[in-house]
């Protein structure tokens, strides 16, 4: 695999920010050991941050443009050809009307 833009890759590590940064709370408490543990919540959190790494990366990695190398393939076929015939001049403009 080959990438056009090479240079992009070097943003790879800008998709792990999503990990590093924690979400603003729009409630504050005093305390917060008053506060229940919700497990389910913080194993949502946690997908939805790994969710947000990959589609970053999936960006990142897709500005980078990759391609495969240039390949020959030689295929034989037997059977119906087809042939496209393209006329563009004057007479076929006319609408006969």
């Amino acid at each position: 695999m080959v990438f056009s833009n090479p240079y992009m890759l070097w943003l790879l590590p800008l998709a792990l920010l999503p990990l590093v940064f924690q979400r603003a709370h729009s409630k504050h408490y005093s305390w917060l050991s008053m506060l229940p543990a919700d497990p389910l919540s913080n194993l949502i959190g946690l997908i939805l941050k790994i969710l947000a790494v990959c589609i970053l990366a999936s960006i990142i990695f897709g500005l980078g443009a990759p391609h495969s190398r240039q390949q020959e393939v030689e295929r034989i076929g037997v059977g119906a050809q087809i042939g496209l015939v393209l006329d563009r001049s004057a007479s076929m403009d006319d609408p006969f009307s």
